[in-house]
């Protein structure tokens, strides 16, 4: 009897650290979700951005436009998502750069992770 009384709450103890691990592996997973759709979310962002630079410069010439409609849809597309850079060459093709804030419920509350955390997609379109 006197070994039941020293196990007593271990199952207890046991059981919350199976949870709060559980736990930690869910929002793990949900911050990987968010990375990874934030990314592709970016990149398609950039190409739609300079296929649309692309076709304004084509048809006006402009790179003032050019650049005005790629950054319009940048906005459109996301708010928080910003043109980090824009180029039209001499045979007219347009590269774009795009870079995005991941909202995540973890990682982002650590420095060394912050990377992961930012994303960036650089598209060309053009001739």
């Amino acid at each position: 009897m006197r070994l039941a009384r020293d196990e007593r709450g271990l199952i207890g103890k046991v059981l919350v650290l199976w949870l709060v691990l559980l736990a930690l592996v869910v929002i793990a997973a949900i911050d990987g979700a968010s990375i990874l759709m934030s990314r592709v979310r970016t990149a398609d962002l950039a190409r739609d951005a300079a296929a649309t630079g692309a076709e304004t410069y084509a048809r006006t010439g402009e790179r003032a436009e050019a650049r005005a409609a790629a950054l319009a849809v940048v906005e459109a597309g996301d708010e928080d998502a910003l043109l980090e850079d824009f180029e039209v060459t001499r045979r007219g093709e347009v590269t774009v750069v795009v870079t995005d804030e991941t909202g995540t419920l973890l990682v982002g509350r650590f420095g060394v992770l912050d990377e992961l955390t930012r994303s960036r997609a650089t598209a060309t379109s053009g001739d």
